[in-house]
């Protein structure tokens, strides 16, 4: 059983392809509109991750790790017969895609990582983070989808999302998740229990684009610093904030149609 995935765009014959990873609480469908403004350059393969979308049911007792889905998308490639692909993650599609790059790096031709993490660098943040999202996933099973959208989308680095025009329409459809699957992916995806990538980034030996948000401001200064690591180049998005896709979908695709032309 593979994870679901869509793979909408009528791509002309002999275009290479990319898969799209998309972030907590997503789905495939989040790059919607990403993927008619790239249909031209890829053939857009669109992934609902372990515990999310349309694989909920598919993988309700696979592992929800980060690398646990790392290995579900390699699956996925081998489904498909793809050799190496082009790879965009965003959030903690980015983290799957990030270490997809690391461990199978014969997969990946080129890499783009939107609002991406590689980890946390201390040891005892990173064991505050993972009793954090121990005690989200926790509220979300005791009280509801509803109730923990609400909070989780009063997070600062969501601010400027709250102001877009599909903002309601899209926390309605996260409001229709798995909430078994999600409390389970909130504390076994959590970056609290994944380690650090940081040191890592150095062996990234392909074309890697960092983007975020400039209203994003920790994500637009992780995402200079990851790509001087990685030898990779930054594209900071005017405008923006985290889901830089959705609310600046025409900057974000002419970033990474840019980049997919020199890499």
């Amino acid at each position: 059983m593979v994870i679901h995935y869509e793979s909408g765009n009528e791509a002309p014959i002999g275009l290479p392809s990319a898969v799209f990873l998309h972030g907590f609480m997503g789905s495939g469908r989040d790059f919607g509109q990403l993927c008619e403004r790239l249909g031209a350059h890829r053939h857009c393969v669109r992934v609902d991750l372990p515990g999310h979308g349309r694989s909920v049911g598919l993988l309700r007792q696979t592992p929800m790790s980060i690398r646990a889905m790392v290995e579900e998308v390699v699956g996925l490639l081998d489904h498909l017969e793809f050799e190496a692909v082009d790879v965009v993650g965003y959030s903690m599609g980015g983290r799957v895609a990030m270490l997809l790059a690391l461990q199978h790096p014969e997969r990946v031709r080129t890499l783009v990582l939107e609002s991406a993490s590689p980890g946390i660098e201390g040891k005892e943040e990173r064991a505050e983070r993972a009793r954090l999202d121990g005690a989200r996933a926790r509220e979300m099973r005791e009280e509801g989808l509803e109730h923990f959208l609400e909070r989780w989308y009063q997070l600062e680095l969501f601010e400027s999302l709250r102001a877009h025009p599909g903002f309601e329409g899209m926390v309605r459809e996260r409001s229709r998740g798995d909430v078994q699957a999600l409390s389970r992916v909130v504390a076994e995806a959590s970056p609290g229990l994944q380690e650090s990538l940081w040191s890592r980034l150095s062996e990234l030996a392909i074309p890697s684009l960092w983007l975020a948000g400039e209203l994003d401001a920790r994500y637009a200064a992780m995402s200079e610093r990851a790509a001087h690591r990685s030898g990779g180049e930054v594209r900071i998005i005017e405008g923006a904030g985290h889901s830089a896709h959705l609310e600046a979908p025409d900057a974000v695709a002419d970033a990474i149609s840019g980049f997919w032309t020199t890499a």
